[in-house]
């Protein structure tokens, strides 16, 4: 396979199924073949994208940057114009491989592709947000892209997560789904892609994940909904651990010893359905309005703050954006070692979301 420098100077691989952007320094990107991408072929020159012409069309379509990762250009793209309310740092984990994530971020299951999700994203953005997590099967990814557009911030600035999902896994179309997915969010790399579920074929489409990661199309990669046994099997068979271990969990449902293994091994774990989950009746709990009373807080807000103060990174929803900045104003206090027994004493051990092991999707 043959090498070439990629923006950081760092070798990476091509095949069949990439081409390279010749850049304006000399070095190359990696993106899909353009037979595929019908918006790359005009930029083709010599068997070679041209990089201005390319970024200059690009710019105009999308109508800001949202591409582009090259630390070497810093200053290249900036949203100084853009009046930013980020008043709270948010605190970040150090995945295994040394990627900073930002331990709160904007869930958008079932939040609907168009302006509910650019909305939603842009104010989720604009609060002080800076991780975004979505999915292929929420078919929202070209929302989350536009309202991370909208809200100006700098695209480095942006933690941005989706997902590999089960037709794609069974199918071990891996890297055209990648691709696809970033096309669709308009942008040329991933901050964190995982294996949605471990459907029948995960094992092939992790090896294949591994490659994305060396080539520099994804800074962290990681699996879904994956059980103690699923996460024994991988390591086993490969020496590229999870970044990441992205389960459900609530004071309903902690999954804690799924937690504390993944952590053993060095994987960090997110929490999805935060709050309970859809239809689910957790806020409601009287003993969170009561803790909440003692804060100044929102029953939500002491759910939240509960995951931070477990170590999880923890990923909310909502459309509300009201309840997007109640739902980002958790830094401000600490809960008690008794109101954290007192939360996890909620334990149903009854799951609001599919069963990792007997799924039929």
């Amino acid at each position: 396979m043959a090498t070439n420098p990629d923006l950081h100077g760092r070798p990476v691989g091509t095949d069949s199924r990439s081409a390279q952007i010749l850049g304006r320094h000399g070095h190359t990107e990696i993106l899909p073949d353009s037979s595929r991408c019908a918006q790359y072929r005009p930029y083709m020159v010599s068997g070679a994208y041209s990089a201005q012409r390319f970024r200059r069309a690009r710019r105009a379509r999308r109508g800001a940057t949202v591409r582009g990762w090259c630390p070497r250009r810093a200053g290249a793209c900036t949203s100084s114009h853009v009046e930013r309310r980020r008043t709270v740092d948010i605190p970040r984990i150090t995945l295994n491989n040394g990627v900073s994530i930002p331990q709160l971020g904007l869930g958008v299951f079932q939040t609907r592709q168009g302006e509910e999700t650019v909305n939603a994203v842009r104010e989720a953005l604009q609060a002080g947000y800076r991780h975004i997590d979505t999915a292929m099967i929420y078919r929202n990814e070209e929302s989350v892209g536009e309202g991370i557009r909208q809200s100006g911030i700098d695209r480095r600035d942006v933690f941005v997560t989706t997902k590999l999902w089960n037709d794609d896994i069974r199918a071990g179309a891996t890297k055209e789904a990648c691709y696809r997915s970033m096309d669709r969010l308009g942008v040329d790399y991933l901050d964190l892609y995982l294996i949605h579920w471990p459907a029948q074929g995960w094992e092939r489409c992790w090896e294949q994940m591994a490659q994305l990661y060396a080539e520099h199309r994804v800074r962290a990669i990681g699996v879904c909904n994956f059980q103690r046994h699923h996460l024994e099997s991988l390591l086993a068979m490969s020496g590229m651990r999870p970044a990441v271990n992205q389960i459900e969990s609530s004071p309903q449902f902690a999954n804690q010893r799924l937690i504390d293994f993944s952590n053993a091994k060095r994987i960090d774990v997110e929490a999805y359905s935060p709050l309970g989950g859809t239809g689910g009746n957790l806020l409601a709990d009287p003993r969170l309005a009561v803790i909440g009373r003692q804060y100044g807080k929102s029953p939500a807000q002491i759910v939240i703050r509960w995951h931070v103060q477990r170590g999880v990174i923890v990923l909310p929803k909502s459309t509300h954006a009201e309840r997007i900045r109640q739902n980002f104003d958790v830094f401000d206090f600490k809960l008690s070692d008794e109101h954290m027994r007192q939360i996890a004493a909620m334990e149903t051990g009854k799951r609001n979301s599919a069963d990792p092991d007997h799924f039929d999707f």
